[in-house]
């Protein structure tokens, strides 16, 4: 999954997901320099302009890290502990539930 911004991609890591890649402009280096320095994942400083490009939108947060997703718990993980269980097929629109 993709996190966008110095708070979100803290919290991520504080939340133990491993980070794949970091796109950051180039100010925002020093800022995020405590991360960069822990992780072994490739760091991309860029201009504002070209993260723009790659990224197809305005990056107004200045940081972008790839992150890896957790694996996700199997059927009988979820249910051990489920006090209840919801079942929706084709929801198309979280906000209509």
């Amino acid at each position: 999954f993709i996190a966008e911004g110095e708070k979100v991609i803290r919290r991520a890591r504080h939340a133990g997901y491993e980070m794949r890649s970091m796109l950051l402009s180039a100010k925002w280096v020093d800022v995020m320099r405590d991360v960069i320095d822990e992780v072994p994942a490739p760091v991309y400083a860029v201009a504002p302009e070209l993260a723009e490009r790659v990224t197809g939108y305005h990056v107004h947060r200045g940081a972008l890290a790839s992150m890896q997703r957790k694996p996700l718990p199997t059927s009988d993980e979820l249910l051990t502990t489920a006090r209840r269980v919801v079942v929706m097929e084709s929801v198309n629109d979280h906000t209509n539930i």
